[in-house]
């Protein structure tokens, strides 16, 4: 009798029953340091119910829990939705049984490319296009674990790594280099991320480490079909719930990158380039100076140029700033590329030229005494254009943009139109600039001060007498020409929510379609329009 005293004080204060289910309005109290478990059993015995536990440990917790209740005029529902699911247990009540468990598995669906992904982007010279910008994907591995995905990781890492480092003599040394490594082990980190957020400490269940190592694994992931599977308790399941949610919504989001590529060939070759401070009479604008930009080493041409990052409101369109530009000299779109990438996944734009050049190798063989002399050829390939690496990152409505342009030259323009293999490397030259800025959605950023000068020589001459043997030079003449070449690269982020509602012939969608037009549209319009006497 003491020890009951001691252990378990339990009332329960009831009408006669209608029927098994306590329809009627329940009462309880209980001492402290009631065993949950007496007190479900009690209840189940005044209802006339069963008790099943679903898991093997179920009971020994339930007998763990120690409580103080006080419940009045409470229905069956609302007494055991207090004391199991309040104590991060769940049950259900089918008739006259009581089913109790502690864990459940629940299956979520995440929507990500069953790929791991590492992208190297090299700014330096480099005599092989492969090895400028690469995307290595390993796929070798198939276990779904985080701890092998890590060493999966290192390895992608590494070759990334050895490939923007090499000191293999095909690669141009020009005293400046900006490396970019983008590692992303979407699914092996998740393994992790998971195990972090579910099984918190203090929580009723605690898997061991062993089992997240992959002996009897309570988080299951198939990367190939999109899913995750976790066992754990009704909190853990809502923590990850809330977390998957949160993740799928902000891979899902994406970003479209309007860029233009514009040359200005300017008509004073003695200019030090565009005065970017004229870009304040074009509307709202954000000008970086050079102590606030967040750029590593980069090359620019030692003559000169005055080098910004503009960032401007939506109400600055393309036609206007074209329409500035035309101010220095003549204006030339070079390209318009438009991507359309997820969040935080890199965008890399390519305009320009492969050439490739012969390159002969000799070497000897001895064999008993015998030398023989082998010649073999090769044809690498030179990258001459530009190369643009653009990273978006989404948060509270703004966008991040890494931003990696390089702009590689030939020093010699005419070999650029060859059809044949050269016989040796072209010089080049480089200008380059990695820069990590902030702006709202629709705003553009435009990058400029990447001067070029160039010198040649032209022949000017009377069509046909021009050509004529030895008389030739009385109607021809050869002029030296300085140019001096200004890169204007404008980029314009927009966030891109497409619901489930939405289809391609919604207003966003035609929205995003008629971008090209309405943009190309303004710069021809520029281009000609009559110019002011």
């Amino acid at each position: 009798m003491k020890r009951q005293n001691a252990l378990f004080i339990l009332c329960v204060y009831l009408v006669p029953l209608i029927d098994f289910a306590c329809d009627i309005p329940i009462n309880i109290r209980s001492g402290s340091n009631a065993p949950l478990s007496k007190i479900i059993e009690e209840i189940a015995t005044q209802c006339h119910l069963n008790v099943i536990y679903l898991q093997e440990n179920t009971k020994t917790m339930l007998d763990n829990k120690k409580t103080s209740i006080h419940i009045a005029n409470k229905s069956l529902k609302n007494v055991l939705d207090s004391l199991i699911i309040g104590n991060d247990f769940h049950y259900t009540l089918q008739k006259d049984t009581l089913k109790i468990g502690f864990l459940l598995t629940k299956t979520f669906e995440i929507s990500y490319i069953a790929t791991t992904r590492v992208g190297s982007s090299n700014t330096d010279i480099v005599f092989s296009q492969d090895n400028q910008v690469q995307s290595l994907y390993n796929t070798t591995n198939s276990a779904p674990l985080a701890f092998s995905n890590f060493e999966m990781q290192s390895q992608a890492h590494k070759m990334a790594m050895d490939k923007a480092t090499s000191s293999n003599p095909n690669i141009g040394k020009s005293g400046t280099k900006i490396y970019s490594i983008d590692e992303i082990d979407f699914w092996g980190e998740l393994q992790n991320e998971i195990a972090g957020v579910a099984y918190a400490p203090g929580d009723i269940y605690q898997p061991q480490m062993s089992e997240l190592k992959g002996k009897n694994k309570d988080i299951i992931i198939n990367k190939a079909a999109g899913l995750l599977t976790i066992t754990a308790s009704p909190l853990q399941i809502k923590r990850v719930e809330r977390y998957i949610a949160q993740l799928n919504d902000k891979i899902q989001k994406q970003v479209l990158i309007d860029v233009h590529i514009l040359n200005v060939q300017h008509t004073d070759n003695q200019t030090y380039g565009i005065d970017w401070n004229e870009f304040y009479k074009l509307g709202n604008i954000m000008t970086l100076p050079a102590e606030h930009q967040n750029t590593s080493s980069g090359s620019i041409d030692s003559s000169g140029g005055r080098f910004a990052i503009n960032i401007f409101s939506q109400g600055v369109n393309i036609n206007r700033i074209v329409e500035f530009l035309q101010t220095y000299g003549k204006v030339q779109s070079i390209s318009n590329p438009k991507v359309l990438t997820l969040n935080n996944q890199p965008a890399i734009i390519s305009v320009g030229s492969v050439l490739r050049y012969s390159q002969n190798t000799t070497y000897q063989t001895t064999t008993q005494g015998t030398s023989v002399q082998n010649n073999s050829q090769a044809f690498p390939s030179v990258f001459a254009g530009i190369l643009l690496d653009v990273t978006p990152s989404i948060k509270d409505g703004k966008i991040i943009l890494k931003i990696n342009p390089s702009i590689t030259k030939t020093k010699d323009i005419s070999i650029e139109n060859q059809t044949i293999a050269l016989n040796a490397p072209p010089n080049l030259s480089t200008k380059q600039l990695s820069s990590l800025v902030q702006l709202k959605d629709g705003e553009q950023i435009v990058l400029g001060g990447l001067i070029d000068k160039t010198e040649g020589q032209t022949t000017r001459k009377i069509p046909i007498l021009g050509d004529i043997p030895f008389v030739k030079y009385f109607f021809s003449y050869k002029q030296n020409i300085k140019e001096t070449q200004e890169m204007v690269i404008i980029i314009a982020p927009h966030i891109v929510r497409l619901d489930a509602n939405e289809t391609a012939a919604s207003p966003k969608a035609e929205h995003i379609q008629k971008m090209n037009l309405i943009d190309n549209k303004d710069i021809q319009d520029s281009q000609n329009a009559p110019k002011e006497q």
